[in-house]
């Protein structure tokens, strides 16, 4: 299926996951928010939290290395930054009008 999560990584989402919840609660807590119940179910676990995260990390390196090179070019100049993207991605500005809509 793709991407396995190690035993270390697994337990270090724990602990910040665990950690990112009670903080959660305590922000609720002060805004005079109300809780979940003591027994409820996370509507998201831990190891699909930790995936999307590792996933999310590896697309942005992605999107890193696609428009470095590009960028590289460019170095030291005055660089139209729509035009280079428009370039890698291969936009045209009829399509961005229609996504504006």
């Amino acid at each position: 299926m793709g991407r396995t999560v190690s035993g270390q990584e697994l337990q270090a989402g724990q602990h910040e996951f665990d950690f990112n919840v009670k903080q959660r609660l305590l922000t609720m807590l002060a805004e005079g928010k109300r809780t979940l119940k003591e027994g409820c179910k996370a509507v998201i676990t831990v190891k699909e939290s930790l995936l999307s995260k590792t996933t999310h990390q590896r697309n942005r390196l992605t999107l890193c290395q696609t428009f470095a090179p590009e960028f590289k070019n460019r170095a030291a100049k005055k660089a139209d930054t729509a035009k280079i993207f428009s370039k890698v991605i291969g936009r045209k500005q009829v399509q961005e009008d229609v996504a504006a809509l």
